[in-house]
């Protein structure tokens, strides 16, 4: 019983720290109109960091065209941590594409692997483009 009892408590707190079920705690809403053509913004969502790329219109049509842009071909969005090693990623743009900063890994402008390691590619939070406004999150 008190084992019964323990695990309850446990799902209980992590509903609690992971957000619960309430989707408002869970979604975060972004201006992009700051974000320049070319430029990248870092935000949170849920404690973890989250790059935003507003795509030059050449390389969002080259990706649209190859049906890799994603929801919104002008933007992308990627939580900012490579897969390789964990660490954190920069947009090069004269390269267009992220760099994994502790290695060699490369991912191109739609977060998939382009150089290093075996890897995968960037993992994408649940959003969507509203207006002007990245809402990260559910629903």
């Amino acid at each position: 019983m008190l084992g019964a009892l323990a695990v309850a408590a446990l799902v209980v707190a992590w509903g609690f720290l992971a957000g619960g079920n309430d989707a408002s705690v869970t979604r975060s809403r972004y201006a992009l109109a700051g974000i320049a053509v070319g430029a990248t913004r870092t935000v949170g969502y849920r404690g973890r960091a989250v790059i935003v790329l507003h795509r030059p219109r050449a390389l969002a049509q080259r990706l649209a065209a190859q049906g890799r842009a994603g929801p919104s071909p002008a933007w992308f969005v990627a939580f900012a941590t490579g897969t390789s090693r964990g660490c954190p990623v920069i947009w090069e743009p004269a390269r267009e594409s992220f760099r994994e900063t502790c290695g060699d890994a490369r991912y191109d402008a739609a977060g998939h692997p382009v150089a290093g390691s075996e890897i995968a590619p960037l993992h994408i939070p649940p959003y969507r483009i509203e207006g002007d406004t990245l809402v990260l999150g559910p629903g």
